[in-house]
């Protein structure tokens, strides 16, 4: 669009904001040129520190948009009453490195092997009209059709190491183990990488990588060559250059 006479002198960023106002107005829809504009700049903490309220902000959110009938706060204390060796995954355990809360309708945790029946016992003592049902890698518990809960059995050697390097935070007044930002980056490159995961999957999957990596400028390279190596032989490589490729703006090849 050929810029005119008095728009020679003005900043390229105010005349692309003119150009998507006046296109926006095109479409039947006006924006403010102010919509355009980016994101302020975050303080240099937040690039660096754990955001332990985005749990309970996602869990909040989660129950005003999806109504969901469990969350990390009905689950967590259950597990730590019965002593369970345990580390919340799925999108509760990485929310508070991603920094941004959304919508979930489920929560996902993975036990030590060896306190799976006590995990297992104490959800339903304490959920019995959740339904159960077991699969080689986890239990499923569902309240009607809809799977509330999923009980991860430690499968794989990356989820052992999982357990071995989670992190403690503290919410509601008891211990929250989450996995560390490496192993949350190492287990997204897992599932991207992974031959059964569906497709849109997957573009979740980066879509959650980008903003781990984005938001986080304190990456141990060395845990992630070793991690990604024991999802897969030339794993390391791959997930270290995926992290160099997000820190320069290329686009991630899934």
């Amino acid at each position: 669009m050929r810029a005119k006479t008095a728009d020679i002198d003005k900043p390229a960023s105010t005349l692309l904001a003119r150009s998507r106002h006046r296109m926006a107005r095109g479409r039947g829809m006006v924006y403010q040129a102010a919509d355009w504009q980016p994101a302020p700049p975050r303080p240099a903490s937040f690039y660096v520190e754990y955001q332990l309220d985005c749990i309970p902000r996602t869990q909040n959110l989660s129950r005003q948009v999806a109504e969901v009938a469990m969350v990390p706060q009905d689950i967590v204390p259950v597990l730590c009453r019965a002593k369970v060796d345990y580390v919340l995954l799925g999108l509760y355990g990485i929310i508070g490195w991603i920094k941004e809360p959304r919508v979930t309708e489920d929560v996902d945790v993975l036990v030590a092997k060896r306190h799976l029946k006590r995990a297992l016992d104490a959800v339903s003592g304490v959920f019995p009209d959740l339904k159960a049902h077991d699969t080689p890698v986890v239990v499923r518990f569902f309240q009607e059709n809809k799977a509330v809960l999923d009980i991860m059995k430690p499968h794989h050697p990356l989820f052992l190491e999982t357990l071995k390097s989670a992190v403690d935070k503290h919410l509601w007044g008891i211990k929250v183990r989450v996995p560390s930002l490496e192993m949350a980056l190492t287990l997204k490159f897992f599932s991207m990488t992974s031959q059964g995961r569906q497709e849109e999957d997957k573009h979740q999957d980066a879509h959650d990588f980008i903003h781990l990596v984005k938001s986080n400028s304190s990456i141990s390279l060395v845990k992630l060559q070793a991690w990604g190596e024991m999802a897969f032989t030339g794993g390391g490589g791959e997930l270290v250059k995926m992290v160099a490729d997000v820190r320069a703006g290329r686009k991630l090849e899934i």
